[in-house]
């Protein structure tokens, strides 16, 4: 998977895709454990010459976590990327670069954006799954 139309290909034969655009896909991550699940969005980008993808998923509404707790959590979130604000809602971003990129190399970020972020949802958005 060196580059989108590598990448995209593979998450086509890999996973059950809910949405497959041009430059953009997602899918749903289903815990079977709890019956919780979490959507999660992959989009590609150019940044220095490379194609990256970014993998994000919603965390909560922006009224549900303030700013300096958004902030303090991305302190906590070591190599598992950071939160934003997009649109009045609160992601966890992870990007990955495309150039010789492995299988593991972007199952382990896009299962750790999933389950980090539905961690934070289940906190920080009174128990719901709404993403």
């Amino acid at each position: 998977m060196s580059n989108w139309a590598g990448l995209q290909e593979w998450a086509r034969e890999n996973y059950t895709l809910d949405n497959d655009e041009e430059s953009w896909f997602g899918l749903t991550v289903h815990y079977s454990s709890d019956g919780r699940s979490q959507k999660v969005i992959v989009s590609h980008f150019e940044y220095l010459d490379q194609d990256w993808a970014q993998i994000r998923s919603a965390i909560c509404e922006e009224n549900e976590m303030s700013p300096k707790l958004a902030l303090k959590k991305n302190s906590e979130l070591g190599a598992i990327g950071g939160i934003g604000l997009l649109d009045g809602r609160y992601y966890l971003f992870q990007s990955v670069p495309l150039e010789d990129l492995s299988e593991d190399e972007f199952t382990v970020p896009l299962n750790a954006v999933a389950a980090t972020a539905d961690t934070l949802e289940t906190n920080h958005s009174g128990g719901n799954d709404d993403f």
